[in-house]
C-alpha cells in the first residue's frame, strides 16, 4: 500500500508501461503505471526517500529543526552548518571535554563513555548522617552497573547504618565515618575510568557473552563480558558490558545458634548464579546473541553440581532456585572458573577506582578469555561430578526383623480432594521458603501451574515409597523388576524427577512426556482415589470410560479399571442422575379368569332393562 501512494514523475511514466486486456475478446491495450510499482529495484529507495522528504518538510513547517549535532566521525559533521553542531569544530570535541548524554559523559573524539564525579563525591553539610550518605550514593548515575564494583563498599556501609538503628539526621559514629571517607577517596579517580562505546564487533564476527558469578559473606555479584572473535585474526577482544551487585540478607550476617536462620556460602553462591542467569538472559536479548553463544562461570563446585543434577535434592528451596536457573539458562554452558580468575570475586568484595582502571581482570576479564577456547579452564573431575554421585549398590548382611508399613503420610490421607491437597501443600511450601528467603513469593499470591505440578510429583514420590518400595529397590539394585512383579510388563524406569514411570514403546511419539511415560501408582493408594475422583469430576461424571481416559492422562494405576469402575458406582451424583421412577405393581387377576369352570358356571340377569342417558343439551334422548 505504501508504494501505491507515491506518484512518480510524469517524464518517467512511459517507463512503466504494461499490456492488459479485460477479456480475451478485447485486444490488449497499453497502460502507464502512475505510482511506484512493487517489485522494481528502485521501489524501496523511492519509498524511503519520499517518506524522509515528507518528514523533513513537515518538521521544517513546524520549526522542528534538530540542533547540536555531534558524532565520533568528523566526516559526518562536514556537511552540517556550524550553527547546527554542538561545537563548531571537531577539535573542540577533544579539547573541551566530554558531552553529557542521558546522564553519562561521552567523549566523541575517543569514542568512550566516562563518569563525572564532581557532584557525586560532594558532601552535604558538615556532619555525615544517614540521609547525607544515601544522597551521595544515589548521585552516582550508573544504569549499566559499570561502577557496581566500586559502589558495593558504600552499599555495605549503608546496610551497617540501617543495622545500627540510627535516625536519618543522627551523626554517624567515627568508625563508620572513617570507612565512608575511605570509600569517597576511592571514587575520586572515577573521572579517569572510561568504557569504550563500541565493543569492536564487525559484520561477520562471532559475539559471545560470558557471565561470572561469585559471592562473599556480605555481597553477591555478577559480571557480564562481551567476547568478539574477529574473522581477520586469530585473537579475540573482551569488554565489560554489565555488572550488578546485591547485598546479602541481613540474617546471613547473624552468628545465630540456629543454622537455618543463617544463609551459608553455598546458598549465596546459588543466588549469585541466579543473578548471573538473569543478567545473561537480559543482555543476550538486547544485543541478540543466541543462547548457544552464552557461557556462565562460577567457582563453586557445589553450585555447579546442583545445576547439573537431574533429580531433586533434600532441600526444597535449593530445588526452586536450581529449577529457576535451569529455565533461564536452558542452552547456556555452565563452567568452573578458578577463584583467582573470577572477576566477580573482586566485585563481591569491592575495589577502588584505581584498581578498576589498572586491573585488566576487572576491565577485560581473564586473560585466557581472549585466547582460543581450547585454552580455557577445563572441567576437572571432582567429588561434585555426576559420575561420583551415581547410586552405588551396597550389600549389607544383618539379622533383623523388618516390617513394611504401606501407609501414606497423614497429610495426604486427611484430604478428600486432589485440588485442595495440592493447593494446601503449595501454600505450606511457600510459607517455609519465605521464612528462609523473603524474596520468594508470598503464600497468598496466585498459585502457578508449575508449583502445583511440583507438589503433585512430591505426592507421587511419597505414595510410591509407601506402596511400591520393593519394586523401587529392585530397580535401583538390578535395573529392572522381577518377572513375577505386576510392573514387569510396564518396563518401569526412574524419570528426571525421581518418580517411577511407565516405559512403553511411545518414546518417539508426538505426545507429551506425561502422556508417553505416566507415573505409576498403586490401586490401594489414597492418592490414587483422589486422582480418580478428580478425573471423574473433570469428565463431568461421564461414566467409566470417560473417567478412565482422564485418569490415564494423570497416572497409570495398577488394576486401574477395577478401581475406576468401583469408584464410579459409588458416586452419589451419578446415582441421583441415574435414578429410575417407581412403577406400580399390577394386582392379581380375578379368579374367574384364571380358574377353569364349565360353561354358564357364572351367569347374570338384567332386570332393569336399558337406561336412558342424556348425552347433550337439546331435544332428543339417546340410549
Amino acid at each position: 500500500m505504501m508504494f501505491r501512494q507515491i506518484r512518480i514523475q510524469p517524464s518517467h511514466e512511459h517507463l512503466q508501461r504494461i499490456l492488459w486486456s479485460p477479456s480475451p475478446d478485447v485486444p490488449a491495450r497499453h497502460y502507464a503505471l502512475l505510482t511506484v510499482t512493487y517489485g522494481t529495484a528502485s521501489a524501496p529507495y523511492l519509498s524511503l526517500r519520499t517518506l524522509r522528504d515528507q518528514l523533513i518538510s513537515l518538521l521544517r513547517a513546524g520549526s522542528f529543526e534538530l540542533k547540536k549535532w555531534v558524532s565520533n566521525d568528523p566526516s559526518l559533521l562536514e556537511d552540517l552548518p556550524p550553527g547546527d553542531r554542538l561545537r563548531p569544530t571537531f577539535l573542540q570535541l577533544s579539547t573541551d571535554g566530554p558531552v553529557n548524554e542521558l546522564g553519562i559523559a561521552w567523549n566523541p573524539a575517543a569514542d568512550q563513555l566516562t563518569f563525572n564525579t564532581d557532584t557525586a563525591t560532594r558532601q552535604i553539610g558538615n556532619a555525615l548522617t544517614k540521609r547525607v550518605a544515601l544522597a551521595e550514593l544515589v548521585r552516582l548515575f550508573d544504569p549499566a552497573g559499570w561502577l557496581a564494583l566500586i559502589t558495593v563498599k558504600a552499599k555495605m556501609i549503608i546496610q551497617d547504618l540501617w543495622s545500627s538503628g540510627l535516625g536519618w539526621d543522627d551523626e554517624v559514629p567515627e568508625a563508620l565515618c572513617k570507612r565512608w571517607e575511605e570509600c569517597r577517596e576511592g571514587q575520586r579517580e572515577l573521572n579517569k575510568f572510561a568504557i569504550p562505546r563500541w565493543i569492536g564487533a564487525n559484520p561477520g564476527d562471532c559475539i559471545q557473552l560470558h557471565a561470572f558469578a561469585d559471592t562473599s559473606r556480605r555481597t553477591i555479584a555478577a559480571v557480564i563480558y562481551c567476547r568478539v572473535e574477529h574473522t581477520d585474526s586469530t585473537g579475540a577482544s573482551t569488554t565489560l558490558i554489565w555488572a550488578k551487585t546485591k547485598l546479602a540478607p541481613a540474617r546471613s550476617l547473624r552468628l545465630s545458634a540456629n543454622p537455618p536462620t543463617r544463609m551459608t556460602i553455598p546458598w549465596l553462591e546459588l543466588r549469585a548464579a541466579l543473578l548471573a542467569a538473569r543478567l545473561l538472559q537480559n543482555v543476550a536479548k538486547e544485543i541478540r546473541v543466541p543462547p548457544e553463544r552464552c557461557h556462565a562461570w562460577s567457582d563453586s563446585r557445589i553450585v555447579l553440581h546442583w545445576l547439573k543434577s537431574q533429580g531433586p535434592t533434600k532441600n526444597s528451596l535449593v530445588d526452586d532456585y536450581v529449577t529457576h536457573i535451569q529455565e533461564l539458562s536452558q542452552k547456556v554452558t555452565w563452567r568452573r572458573v578458578p577463584t583467582g580468575d573470577n572477576p566477580a570475586d573482586v566485585a563481591s568484595r569491592g575495589c577502588s577506582a584505581a584498581d578498576l582502571i589498572s586491573d585488566q581482570l576487572l576491565s577485560s576479564g581473564p586473560i585466557w578469555l581472549q585466547k582460543h577456547d581450547t585454552e580455557w579452564p577445563q572441567a576437572q573431575r571432582s567429588p561434585g561430578s555426576d559420575e561420583s554421585h551415581e547410586p552405588q549398590a551396597a550389600t549389607i548382611h544383618c539379622h533383623a526383623t523388618t516390617s513394611t508399613i504401606s501407609e501414606e503420610p497423614p497429610l495426604i490421607r486427611r484430604f478428600s480432594s486432589l485440588t485442595k491437597l495440592l493447593r494446601i501443600m503449595t501454600k505450606i511450601r511457600r510459607l517455609l521458603n519465605r521464612r528462609r528467603d523473603p524474596f520468594m513469593p508470598a503464600p497468598l499470591a496466585p498459585l502457578s501451574v508449575a508449583e502445583l505440578q511440583r507438589e503433585f510429583i512430591t505426592c507421587v514420590q511419597m505414595s510410591q515409597r509407601a506402596h511400591l518400595s520393593q519394586e523401587i529397590e529392585q530397580i535401583r539394585r538390578d535395573g529392572h523388576v522381577q518377572l513375577k512383579s505386576s510392573l514387569s510388563s510396564l518396563r518401569p524406569f526412574f524419570g528426571d524427577d525421581g518418580c517411577l514411570r511407565v516405559g512403553g514403546r511411545l518414546t518417539h511419539s508426538l505426545l507429551s512426556d506425561e502422556e508417553k511415560h505416566p507415573v505409576i501408582l498403586s490401586g490401594k493408594s489414597h492418592l490414587t482415589k483422589l486422582i480418580v475422583d478428580w478425573a471423574h469430576v473433570r469428565g463431568l461424571h461421564g461414566g467409566f470410560r470417560v473417567t478412565l481416559h482422564h485418569t490415564l492422562h494423570r497416572a497409570w494405576i495398577i488394576n486401574g479399571r477395577t478401581l475406576v469402575r468401583q469408584l464410579v458406582r459409588q458416586c452419589v451424583t451419578c446415582a441421583k442422575a441415574d435414578a429410575r421412577p417407581l412403577h406400580q405393581e399390577m394386582a392379581a387377576l380375578p379368579a374367574p379368569r384364571v380358574q377353569q369352570n364349565p360353561s354358564f358356571y357364572v351367569t347374570g340377569v338384567d332386570y332393569a332393562g336399558p337406561f336412558n342417558v342424556l348425552q347433550a343439551k337439546g331435544s332428543g334422548v339417546r340410549t
